[in-house]
């Protein structure tokens, strides 16, 4: 074997596509002692007949098996190959697309954990393939893609099998794993090759191959499963639920039968039908009766399998059904999932459909993964089998805490099959199939419901209620509540049945009316515990008003008003923010990007859902944690209620809204501190009269809208008087509110509460929530006592606060542009771009203004004059996205001491301060401020400018020479690009200050690269932002309408291809950083979202062309 060769091998049809391939091996750059050689094999009677041909034809130790029509557009790829087989001995083969678990149908491309990446025509297109990235130097797969196959060790392909063109891969993926060796993906910075296959053609035997590769290797790949089927007494029967696991698409199963009949009929049929011809049955026929329930725990006991599936002797599997529901466990690498199940259909004696058992399609309409507390819960409260009969459901081994049919240690004689689901559901997930997968057989030999069934039934029920807390079910109080009412009145309504029958002798009678007394015992006990929890701390009198004023409701866990109607307000995501909730079982700090962030879906979601809710009060948490009293006057869903139940000791809600109470109440299930008030805010009824903090978090604003005073001002000043009323000597109130003069009003946005432009400039003329002016709240506040008023300035606006700014005299050293430079947030998509909002703000800035036009208040507030109510740091910014991991959270203050100003930069949260990412290294700094504004700024006015971004253009040679200067490597990339050394990843606009006496400064410096970073790549990523933040002002529609002509003033052979290999590099670089998969490409922006100017510019070309005239200066 010569061990410094490669052969390119292929099979051949087409020798122009073959033509075209060879151009590519010829052009790669061959490592200096190697060789190569290309052999090609014509009228191959299949694919793996043609490699095993041209592999004993040639000595190389490295094969390259690749189709016709792939071509190697890597120069350095054999280099690449050696590096990884050279220090991998273990690796035997390689390829460029695969997958790291194969799909029960065997289907790779099908998988859920697919890697790689190549250019690829399949479609007729030639498009980027990612499947998934490899962030080591190679991941392990099970199976590659044949496109391209690379060997260091012969192992013959299986052209015994596969006689073909299909699954010749995948089969061989599998032999070089039975010989010991790995099969790896490598790690491609850009596609190694293109595939220019055209419309792949699946008809020729695709199928049959299929399950050929299954029958050979699905040992190799897959779990053992175990059907279980125990039998009596019903041959005819038994014999068509055999063949219907005899028939699963999904081959590695064994079959236990366990056979209680009374008689041989059910013997001779297995024995003389199926035991000589599969060897995967085994068949046991019990010497004595041992009866259903220890027939089936003596076949569990005899399973080998990993995975369960007992199988009822007159019901039927569909024959893909224990490949469906293996598929979850295949990917479940946690091993999260306990069982599966599906819909089940009933079929009658003859085998005619009946419909979908329980009409569970009306329940599970997709296919779902369901905590498995929280669908345990919804069997208990309803006394609903809706996971199923035991013929319905694959259960993982391990999962089951007690002998099937057994519930803390009693045998159960009705349900046995809910509570064996049970004591699975505790210990993991559960997955719902919206798909009929069973068939369970109603018929005349089954038992029939009778009084002494439903008293077992009851005593089942009643026992499991009794027990089920244990095992973490019924935690929250509703759902407690509910399953006793109903099970209470259940065991009332049978033992009224029964108790003139000679049954209400019996024990079993006894036992149930026992079960009965102690669950109702345990019930009146929680009901009083549960109020009393809420009323504990209060005064005698603050009790006797809450018993007086408020009805407590029980499955809620609200008080609310005796005579309150609900207040009409509502946004529309109520129902949908009250099912997330129910979705999460544990809401705490860490749901709020680890649970939440996935329902996110449009502003409402958001609004109720984002960590960034909680900014505001990050922003002042050194001035109101831990306070012993608090009330939130308009808690709405719970977003602000959970950050005071973290961090203060009680919190009184008051909401007018019955259902978004509701959803605060089981958002914050957990947090006992809680205590949610149903009242109308205008009331002032309070629950005590001495608070610590009193918070208004959006609420002001709607106190005219519903109040019955004319003038607005007075309105809110009835309420703050109240407020101020009971509130202790130190107490303080907290408001955030939009500012009716906020920056974002003037430069385009629509008002916030009616979505209408300069609504609030205008001073409201419609009917309408009202917000105020600075001057106007401050007045208010003032006149309702407060003589402690501390102003801070939220940008974009507190509802999503990324900047907090203390009102100061030292507020106005820093360049307030430079830390909050995004566009203002445009949620209702009817915004005009009339001021360039950054620019704005620095105007205001400079003119010392901003304090009047900020875009929301956070307003602090205490009786007397006081310092307390003011912060040490200036300003905050926030770096908490939503997508953003939360190990990147961190917080920037900027706090003035001694005529300088120090940056802080801090984790907050679950963020931390150094963190190791693949590639990536993230550690945040701390540094004196540079006084100056950021290169943004300076590249912004430079965008407005009419010089057909000339002065852009000469900033941006600035900051070219910059960085070059700084981490210039003096090395280059094969292409000729300029390398830098990885500090200069984030070396871009925004973190770059000119200083005063004029020079460059790199601020922050958190993130960089191990390796070198093309010097365009840092550049690209300066105007791929600017096109993000400013998109608007530029007249190009596209991105890359906007970057290729600059970067080519720059790099005269920068191309489309360069520009995606930049974007490539940017959505590696995003991966890093946010959950999920970054989605980052060239796009678009429509007209609706170009600036006023440019609208005018359209409608002034339109007009003139409709007069007959041509006007060239807009495109």
């Amino acid at each position: 074997m010569n061990e410094r060769k490669i052969c390119f091998i292929s099979c051949v049809n087409d020798h122009e596509l073959y033509r075209e391939a060879l151009y590519y091996i010829n052009h790669l750059e061959v490592p200096q002692g190697y060789e190569i050689e290309c052999i090609s094999i014509e009228n191959a009677k299949s694919m793996a007949q043609g490699y095993n041909k041209a592999m004993k034809l040639s000595d190389a130790k490295y094969k390259v098996y690749l189709h016709q029509d792939v071509y190697i557009i890597n120069k350095f790829f054999i280099k690449d190959i050696l590096n990884i087989f050279e220090n991998n001995e273990k690796i035997g083969m390689l390829g460029v697309a695969g997958a790291k678990t194969v799909p029960t149908n065997a289907i790779w491309w099908e998988s859920g954990e697919k890697c790689g990446k190549v250019y690829d025509t399949h479609t007729g297109q030639n498009n980027l393939l990612s499947f998934g990235e490899v962030k080591s130097d190679y991941e392990t797969v099970k199976a590659i893609d044949g496109l391209i196959m690379i060997t260091q060790y012969d192992i013959p392909w299986r052209e015994d099998i596969f006689d073909g063109w299909h699954f010749y891969d995948l089969s061989q993926s599998m032999e070089f794993i039975r010989a010991g060796y790995d099969v790896a993906i490598p790690n491609q910075v850009n596609p190694w090759i293109i595939h220019d296959c055209g419309i792949v053609n699946v008809i020729n035997g695709y199928e049959d191959y299929r399950k050929l590769f299954l029958e050979e290797y699905s040992k190799d790949i897959f779990p053992l499963v175990s059907i279980l089927i125990p039998t009596y007494n019903r041959p005819a029967y038994f014999k068509q639920a055999l063949e219907s696991a005899l028939n699963q698409t999904y081959k590695n199963i064994e079959i236990i039968v366990g056979d209680d009949s009374t008689n041989d009929e059910t013997e001779q049929l297995i024995k003389e039908s199926y035991l000589d011809k599969y060897d995967n049955i085994k068949y046991y026929h019990n010497e004595k009766n041992l009866g259903k329930f220890d027939n089936c725990i003596k076949l569990y006991e005899m399973a080998r399998g990993k995975y369960i599936n007992f199988l009822m002797d007159d019901d039927l599997f569909e024959e893909v059904k224990i490949e469906k529901m293996m598929n979850y466990f295949i990917y479940d690498k946690n091993e999260e999932i306990s069982l599966v199940t599906s819909h089940r259909t009933v079929i009658d004696d003859k085998g005619n459909n009946k419909g979908i058992f329980g009409s569970t399609d009306k329940v599970f309409k997709e296919n779902l993964i369901i905590d498995g507390l929280e669908l345990g819960n919804s069997m208990i409260t309803n006394n609903y089998n809706c996971i199923g009969e035991p013929t319905t459901v694959l259960f993982r081994k391990d999962k089951l805490a007690e002998p099937f049919g057994m519930f803390n240690g009693r045998r159960y004689g009705c349900i046995a099959d809910q509570v064996s689901w049970l004591n699975i559901l505790c210990r993991g997930k559960a997955v719902y199939i919206n798909e009929v997968l069973s068939c369970s057989r109603i018929h005349d030999e089954q038992e029939k419901n009778n009084p002494d069934i439903k008293l077992r039934e009851s005593a089942d029920y009643l026992h499991m209620i009794l027990n089920c807390r244990e095992r973490g079910f019924l935690k929250e109080k509703g759902q407690y509540f509910e399953a006793c009412n109903y099970a209470l009145n259940l065991t009332e309504h049978v033992a009224k049945a029964l108790s003139e029958s000679e049954i209400a002798k019996s024990s079993e009678y006894i036992e149930v009316m026992q079960y009965y007394n102690k669950l109702k015992s345990e019930y009146e006990e929680y009901y009083t515990r549960s109020i009393e929890k809420h009323l504990s701390y209060r005064t005698e009198a603050e009790r006797e008003n809450i018993y007086h004023s408020y009805q407590y409701d029980y499955m809620n866990d609200l008080f609310i008003n005796k005579n309150h109607a609900s207040v009409d307000y509502a946004d529309g995501s109520e129902k949908y923010i009250i099912n997330v909730y129910n979705k999460i079982r544990n809401i705490d700090k860490e749901s709020y990007n680890h649970s939440f962030k996935k329902y996110i879906i449009d502003w409402p979601s958001k609004y109720h859902l984002s960590i960034q809710r909680s900014n505001i009060f990050e922003s002042i948490r050194e001035i109101v944690e831990n306070r012993e009293n608090v009330l939130e006057l308009g808690g709405g869903m719970g977003a602000v209620t959970q950050w005071l139940a973290e961090n203060c000791k009680n919190v009184d809600v008051i909401e007018g809204s019955l259902e978004r109470a509701k959803a605060n109440r089981i958002r914050n299930k957990y947090n006992s501190n809680v205590h949610i008030f149903v009242d109308d805010l205008l009331s002032m009824n309070l629950p005590k009269s001495d608070y610590d903090l009193v918070t208004l978090i959006g609420v002001l604003e709607y106190i005219p809208f519903y109040s019955q005073e004319e003038n607005p001002a007075e309105a809110c000043k009835l309420l703050l008087r109240n407020i101020y009323d009971n509130l202790k000597e130190d107490g303080l109130l907290v408001i955030a509110i939009e500012n009716k003069l906020g920056a974002k009003y003037f430069s385009g946005c629509v008002e916030d509460h009616n979505g209408k432009l300069f609504s609030g400039i205008h001073g409201y003329p419609e009917k309408s929530p009202v917000t105020f002016s600075r001057f106007e709240i401050k007045s208010i506040l003032e006149s309702a006592g407060f003589k402690g008023i501390q102003f801070y300035h939220c940008f974009p606006d507190y509802k999503m606060a990324k900047v907090v700014l203390k009102e100061d005299e030292k507020l106005y050293d820093l360049s307030i542009a430079s830390i909050a430079r995004e566009l203002f947030i445009d949620r209702s998509h009817q915004r005009e771009y009339l001021l360039c909002d950054p620019l704005l703000i620095d105007t205001l800035t400079k003119a010392r203004l901003l304090h009047e036009f900020s875009n929301s208040f956070l307003i602090v507030c205490s009786k007397s004059e006081t310092d307390k109510i003011k912060t040490k740091h200036l300003a905050v910014r926030f770096w908490n996205d939503d997508g953003v991991k939360e190990c990147y959270h961190h917080r920037i203050e900027f706090i003035e001491n001694k005529d300088k100003v120090y940056i802080e930069r801090k984790p907050f949260s679950y963020g931390k301060e150094e963190v190791v990412n693949g590639n990536l290294l993230y550690k945040l700094n701390n540094e004196v401020m540079t006084e100056g504004e950021t290169l943004s700024l300076e590249a912004y006015r430079c965008l407005l400018r009419n010089d057909d971004y000339l002065s852009l253009i000469n900033l941006v040679y600035e900051v070219k020479e910059f960085i070059n200067k700084e981490f210039s490597t003096n090395q280059f990339d094969e292409e000729g690009y300029a390398l830098l050394s990885g500090e200069a990843i984030d070396c871009c606009l925004n973190n770059i200050v000119r200083s005063k006496d004029n020079k460059l400064v790199f601020i922050d410096r958190k993130w960089k690269y191990n390796d070198n970073v093309g010097e365009e790549y840092v550049i690209f990523r300066s105007l791929f932002g600017l096109f993000n933040e400013m998109h608007p002002y530029i007249k190009e529609s596209s991105l890359s309408e906007f970057v290729i002509p600059i970067m080519m003033n720059f790099y005269p052979y920068y191309s489309d291809e360069r520009f995606s290999i930049n974007l490539e590099h940017e959505r590696v670089f995003r991966n890093y950083i946010i959950y999920g998969s970054a989605i980052v490409k060239d796009f678009s922006v429509g007209i609706d979202n170009k600036s006023i100017q440019f609208k005018q510019a359209l409608v002034k070309q339109l007009l003139h062309k409709l007069a007959g005239e041509t006007e060239h200066g807009f495109s």
